[in-house]
C-alpha cells in the first residue's frame, strides 16, 4: 500500500558487495526527519550483496531487500523497485556511489514542489587522480557538454520523481537501459513537467577504474545515443553532425593522450562512445555519428 507521507529511496544492486557499504553508511547518516525507506531492489547478484544490505537491517530499520531478477538491466531493477516500494515519492541512487550529507532531505524539499528533480554529481572525491574531477550539473553530466542539444537531463543515481508521475510515463524504459534516465526525462519534459537541478543533492559518483570497463560502458552508452535519436528524432532532437566531426577531430588531435596515464581515460571514453554510435548507426540502420 502506497503511503503518501513516505519517500521510498530505490537503489538497484548486482554484485556490488565491493563497494555496497560505503553507500549503505553514507544512506545511514542522513538527516531527513520525515518517513523513509530504502528499497534495495537486487538484480540477481551472485555475491555477497544481498547477505551485506539484510545486515544493514539494524542501522536502517526501514531497509528492505527485494527480488528484482525477473527481469534483467538497472532499468528494469529500478521499475521493479519502484513497484514494491511503499512510498508516493521514489528517489533513485546507485550501488557503487556516495550520497552526500543532506542529500535526501534536499530532494525531499525539492520534490514538495516539482515532479522530477535531478541533483549534482561530483567525481573529485571517488576519483582523486582523474583531472579536471569537480562538481557537474544535471545538463553536463561527463564534462562533455551537452553532447545532445536537446533537453537537459540527470542521471539516475541522483534523480527523483513522484510516484503518479513516473506511472504515468511507463517508468523507465528497459528498451534503452543505460540511457534510460535519459529518456525518462526527456519524455516527462515533453509531457509537460519541467525538471528541477537541486544543486543541494549531491552524489560522489564513482567511474571505472580500468581501460577495458571504461571502453565498454561507453560504447554501450555510444549504441543506446542511437536508440535516443530513434525516438526523439521527431521531437526535435538534432543529429549534430557538425559536433561529432569535432569530437573525431578532437580524438586525432588528442591521440597523444593514450601514453599518458592521467588522461588516457578522457580519451577512451570519447573515443568508445563515437564507435559506440557508428556500430549502432549500422545495428539500427539510423545515422547518428
Amino acid at each position: 500500500m502506497t503511503r503518501d507521507d513516505m519517500i521510498s529511496v530505490v537503489m538497484p544492486v548486482y554484485n556490488g558487495a565491493d563497494a555496497l557499504d560505503e553507500q549503505l553508511a553514507a544512506l545511514a547518516s542522513q538527516d531527513y526527519a520525515g518517513p523513509w525507506e530504502l528499497v534495495v531492489a537486487d538484480n540477481g547478484s551472485d555475491d555477497a550483496s544481498v547477505a551485506l544490505a539484510t545486515e544493514w537491517g539494524e542501522r536502517l530499520p526501514s531497509l528492505r531487500v527485494v527480488d528484482a531478477s525477473t527481469r534483467r538491466g538497472c532499468a528494469a531493477a529500478r521499475n521493479i523497485g519502484a513497484e514494491l516500494a511503499a512510498g508516493s515519492v521514489l528517489v533513485f541512487c546507485d550501488q557503487d556511489d556516495i550520497v552526500q550529507p543532506g542529500w535526501l532531505a534536499a530532494m525531499a524539499s525539492a520534490l514538495q514542489t516539482h515532479e522530477l528533480v535531478v541533483g549534482c554529481n561530483e567525481f573529485a572525491t571517488l576519483n582523486p587522480m582523474e583531472p579536471h574531477a569537480g562538481a557537474v550539473s544535471a545538463k553536463e553530466p561527463d564534462r562533455r557538454g551537452d553532447q545532445y542539444g536537446f533537453l537537459p537531463f540527470g542521471m539516475s543515481c541522483n534523480l527523483g520523481i513522484h510516484r503518479r508521475t513516473l506511472e504515468a510515463f511507463d517508468g523507465f524504459d528497459e528498451a534503452v537501459s543505460g540511457a534510460d534516465d535519459v529518456d525518462l526525462c526527456w519524455r516527462v519534459q515533453l509531457g509537460g513537467h519541467p525538471m528541477l537541478l537541486e544543486p543541494g543533492a549531491v552524489v560522489a559518483k564513482r567511474r571505472r577504474t580500468t581501460t577495458g570497463g571504461v571502453w565498454r560502458q561507453h560504447f554501450d552508452f555510444g549504441g543506446r545515443d542511437v536508440l535516443l535519436y530513434r525516438k526523439f528524432a521527431r521531437q526535435g532532437m538534432p543529429r549534430r553532425l557538425r559536433w561529432a566531426g569535432r569530437r573525431y577531430a578532437w580524438l586525432v588531435v588528442h591521440v597523444g593522450d593514450l601514453a599518458r596515464p592521467l588522461r588516457r581515460r578522457s580519451w577512451v571514453r570519447v573515443a568508445a562512445a563515437q564507435a559506440g554510435r557508428l556500430v549502432g548507426s549500422l545495428r539500427f540502420r539510423t545515422l547518428y555519428p
